[in-house]
């Protein structure tokens, strides 16, 4: 696995589809919206962190927890003691300065400035062992720029998968262009999305990477109720 490609380089596989359009005009902010788009389509492993394990204390809370810059959102945590885990955590967008419940805590929201507030407020903490909150990320996006267009490795994911950015740089550049070739989505019968043209490719791509990548990366829910070999 590497991660070496230019994000530019995808004009040389699309150029040939489409003639000599000008594309250098619209390049950086095409290839960002593409590149943006992919990262926020699922939690790939190239796109998450791990925040420092953090103690639950007796009657808190709120945490202060050292939040690299790049953090976007919280994307998933649980309590565990170093033996098992306890429970999974649910995010929160915002949670009461003031919750007046005590118990287990089972949720958690992230304020910015490396601020933290859970619910419920934690009761009387066992000393040994001690719980501990395990919480990982969602990275901010790369930037796209005129000069780091041409960086390798700007896009942070597996050059294996630089075919599907490409695909969907072309689908944006026959947007741009107005070229019928860029498709479309309706709804089918069931709701479903259906995609067609070059969209229809770039989606089908993405698809085969959340496959291929066994998303979701964790589930705590086997960590908590692990599934008995004799059932």
């Amino acid at each position: 696995m590497a991660a070496a490609k230019q994000p530019a380089d995808a004009f040389v596989y699309i150029k040939s589809y489409m003639k000599n359009m000008p594309l250098e005009d619209i390049g950086p902010a095409l290839l960002e919206e593409i590149s943006t788009m992919i990262w926020m389509t699922a939690p790939w492993r190239w796109t998450l962190g791990s925040l420092p394990a953090t103690t639950v204390t007796s009657a808190t809370q709120n945490y202060t927890i050292t939040t690299p810059s790049d953090c976007l959102y919280v994307q998933d945590g649980y309590i565990a003691d170093g033996d098992k885990v306890f429970r999974n955590l649910k995010i929160e967008p915002t949670l009461p300065s003031d919750v007046k419940v005590v118990g287990n805590v089972s949720r958690i929201a992230y304020l910015g400035s490396n601020s933290y507030r859970t619910f419920p407020k934690s009761g009387t903490m066992p000393s040994s062992p001690t719980q501990q909150m395990i919480l990982r990320y969602k990275k901010t996006a790369p930037s796209i720029t005129n000069q780091t267009q041409y960086t390798a490795g700007a896009l942070v994911m597996d050059d294996e998968w630089f075919w599907v950015f490409s695909a969907g740089v072309l689908w944006k550049a026959y947007l741009w262009g107005d070229d019928g070739r860029a498709g479309g989505v309706t709804l089918g019968a069931n709701g479903q999305p259906q995609y067609t043209g070059q969209l229809g490719v770039f989606r089908d791509g993405l698809r085969i990477m959340s496959e291929k990548e066994k998303l979701p990366l964790l589930e705590p829910d086997d960590l908590i109720n692990p599934k008995d070999p004799k059932k």
